[in-house]
């Protein structure tokens, strides 16, 4: 889902911020960029999230 919302807001930059509301010029680029980002923890941290969820599972 983090990831999809990231491309979402590129397309969207890329297509003229037409669907999501922008306050900035370059908002969505930054919100795209943020997703990635976060993406990018998730990925590096994915041994303790599998483990945090086996505990509960």
């Amino acid at each position: 889902m983090t990831l999809e919302c990231g491309i979402r807001f590129l397309t969207d930059y890329l297509e003229g911020d037409v669907y999501f509301h922008i306050q900035r010029t370059g908002q969505n680029l930054d919100r795209c960029r943020t997703q990635c980002k976060l993406v990018a923890d998730m990925e590096a941290h994915w041994g303790e999230l599998e483990a945090i969820v086996n505990q509960y599972r």
